[in-house]
Formats: C-alpha cells, sequence, structure tokens
C-alpha cells in the first residue's frame, strides 16, 4: 500500500511489484483500476495502461471458514 511516483511505461504489475507485491491475502482476480481522469472504475484484466493519479486496489480475499471448506 502507499502512493508511488508515476513513471511512463510502467505496468500495473510494476507498481504493484514496487508496493510490495501481492500478499497471501490478496484477491488478485478482484484488482481494480480507478481512473483519475474519468472517475471509472475498470477490472485490472481490461487496462492496458496506468495514467498519472490511476489508483490500483488490490482488495483482500474473502476469508473462508472451515465449515465452508468442508461443504
Amino acid at each position: 500500500p502507499g502512493v508511488l511516483e508515476y513513471r511512463a511505461g510502467r505496468g500495473l504489475q510494476d507498481y504493484v511489484q514496487l508496493a510490495g507485491g501481492y500478499s497471501s491475502r490478496a484477491d488478485r482476480g478482484g484488482v481494480t483500476v480507478l481512473r483519475a481522469r474519468s472517475g471509472a472504475e475498470a477490472a485490472a484484466r481490461d487496462v492496458t495502461s496506468i495514467e498519472p493519479g490511476d489508483q490500483i486496489i488490490v482488495p483482500f480475499r474473502r476469508q473462508v471458514t472451515i465449515t465452508e471448506r468442508l461443504q
């Protein structure tokens, strides 16, 4: 987590790695990018470039209980 300096040519994964990488609790499939220009939210898989001011959001995975795992 944190604020990183924008550099042209860096991709989403570059910024995730610079921020410390994915934790074991990260929901990699739920990563979104909040676009600074438009305020639109886009799924990471649909993002081809990061622009100045964009926010990359990596949510936590939902915790599954033991009971849920056994069902």
